[in-house]
């Protein structure tokens, strides 16, 4: 692929909680320019998303796969520690990616 390409990647986050999407963004350095109930929009450096309910989310620019892999982990970190704070746990970042759940 020439390195002047913009592609489309997506990822199935057709039941994302906006309210988690939107924290784990902005976490990882996204500008939010719309957030409803029903969609987000972002950008960072060239790169676009939109996310939509019950759709999943779309990004466009450059070297998508990456940026997939980072907006899932993202999530994934932010969904952890909301379920596990909801729940009564206590949530410690131990290392880059990896979180310490424990019970109070």
């Amino acid at each position: 692929m020439p390195c002047n390409s913009i592609t489309l990647q997506s990822i199935n986050l057709a039941k994302a909680v906006p309210t988690i999407l939107e924290d784990a963004l902005k976490a990882a350095g996204w500008n939010i320019t719309e957030s409803t109930a029903t969609g987000i929009a972002a950008y960072k450096a060239g790169i676009y998303l939109g996310w939509v309910a019950g759709k999943g989310l779309n990004v466009t620019g450059y070297y998508p796969q990456e940026t997939v892999t980072a907006i899932t982990k993202a999530y994934s970190k932010q969904a952890v520690t909301w379920a596990a704070k909801r729940a009564g746990w206590t949530v410690q970042q131990t290392a880059g990616d990896k979180l310490t759940v424990t019970r109070r």
